[in-house]
């Protein structure tokens, strides 16, 4: 099996994001949050990188609803450095 290339990854969850309502977005923000509120911050900060990849506006709006200001958010995961991922053409 060939190994999956890192773009294939972020983008099926970013295409799905894109197609929500913005009220399916903001209750997914919600979701989310509650079900992080009790992991360690370094943890949430590792998941907001993460789907901010997938898509920048569902990163922001996770970020957001955990109480992270967005900058902080976004530059505290050096390694992963928060880049979106590539859109697929």
């Amino acid at each position: 099996m060939a190994a999956v290339e890192e773009k294939e990854v972020f983008s099926q969850p970013g295409h799905l994001f894109r197609f929500m309502t913005a009220d399916l977005q903001k209750r997914l923000f919600g979701n989310i949050a509650r079900l992080m509120a009790g992991l360690p911050r370094e943890v949430q900060l590792s998941q907001i990188c993460d789907i901010f990849r997938t898509d920048p506006s569902y990163g922001i709006g996770l970020a957001n609803a955990l109480g992270f200001s967005v900058p902080r958010a976004l530059s505290q995961r050096r390694p992963l450095q928060c880049a979106p991922a590539p859109a697929s053409a």
